[in-house]
């Protein structure tokens, strides 16, 4: 896909399939729409190792804003 120009999109995707973009691919990635699983504790968020380590491999982390990730912890306790 690199040779391509094809740029891997890595959000909804599990740790290990960021693990092995990280591993594999040459050339910077993107998570389109991710968030911190310290912020929002679910599957599909990046743990704070796997943010670091695409930070330094230069890929493009764009973090969601939906209200109802963000306010993740918040809307678990009101129910």
């Amino acid at each position: 896909m690199e040779d391509l120009n094809i740029i891997v999109d890595v959000s909804k995707g599990s740790n290990k399939l960021v693990k092995d973009c990280l591993s594999l691919c040459t050339k910077p990635f993107v998570a389109s729409h991710s968030n911190s699983f310290t912020i929002s504790p679910v599957a599909r968020s990046l743990n704070d190792e796997l943010i670091l380590q695409m930070i330094d491999k230069e890929c493009v982390i764009k973090m969601n804003l939906l209200s109802e990730f963000i306010n993740y912890k918040a809307s678990i306790s009101k129910n």
